[in-house]
């Protein structure tokens, strides 16, 4: 493993090379305290997520958006009333039926977007419990988990390592996440 920096401009790089066994155990290392915390981040989410596919508000949108319809279409039939009783020119009725239909319209795919969004938020709880679920029962053991998973999950959960030489020995290595409170670990 080696620094981004030292690769691009070595000079400028006070950092050294780590060999992939020594980097593998330090990543396990990270891993076992990470995943430990992997409930806390997965639960933070979910509650986000919950919070904005709360059923009860969405239902109450959706009944107000109805009444308003209800609303237009009672408009609609007044205006019919009023072309029945020759009180309006066909053209008056049906310009003002056609900008009472697009508003119909209108109100009817919000109501079609506010069922998707909370059908999509409720799949998105499902995929973080089962992340959650994955993370408690099949990583437990995180010196039991091959060299390719610890690659890949370096690659999906980690944005930057970054290592601060001590001295031409020992560093401190720090993990940025890709999620969560962008917290950094640090190890010796």
């Amino acid at each position: 493993w080696i620094c981004s920096g030292r690769k691009e401009k070595a000079s400028s790089c006070t950092s050294f090379s780590i060999r992939d066994s020594e980097m593998i155990s330090v990543l396990r290392s990270f891993f076992r305290e990470f995943i430990g915390d992997m409930d806390k981040y997965i639960d933070k989410y979910i509650r986000i997520y919950e919070e904005q596919s709360n059923r009860v508000c969405i239902d109450d949108e959706i009944s107000k958006i109805k009444n308003e319809i209800d609303k237009l279409a009672a408009n609609k039939d007044k205006l019919f009333d009023l072309y029945i009783d020759s009180a309006i020119t066909k053209d008056d009725f049906r310009e003002r039926n056609g900008k009472i239909q697009q508003k119909i319209d209108s109100l009817e795919s919000e109501i079609s977007n506010l069922n998707e969004k909370a059908n999509n938020l409720g799949e998105t709880i499902k995929q973080l419990n089962g992340i959650k679920t994955y993370f408690s029962t099949s990583v437990s053991d995180c010196n039991s988990i091959s060299d390719n998973l610890v690659y890949e999950l370096c690659k999906n959960l980690i944005e930057k390592i970054a290592i601060e030489p001590i001295d031409k020995n020992t560093a401190n290595i720090i993990f940025v996440p890709k999620f969560g409170d962008k917290e950094e670990y640090r190890l010796l």
